[in-house]
């Protein structure tokens, strides 16, 4: 299934069925099979304006995943 994505910066446009199978499974590989990680003592700033530990592309999946399942360092925990 094709999306649109959401490329504002208050994720105020487009969104998507979260609940298909693909996306879970998707979501979930792209929360878990990732290396990046915010940087601390960005807590208070826009989830989108904060600095990452990793590459680009890992870097969009972690900011992605935050902002469509919550806490992906917790989700991590509870998997690991």
């Amino acid at each position: 299934q094709i999306s649109e994505a959401d490329t504002t910066e208050d994720q105020s446009g487009a969104s998507f069925d979260r609940s298909t199978e693909g996306w879970r499974a998707l979501s979930r590989v792209a929360a878990l099979c990732n290396r990046a990680e915010f940087k601390t003592g960005q807590e208070n700033m826009a989830l989108l304006k904060r600095d990452v530990n990793g590459d680009a592309s890992e870097a969009a999946l972690l900011k992605c995943c935050e902002l469509t399942m919550g806490n992906v360092m917790e989700y991590r925990e509870r998997y690991k």
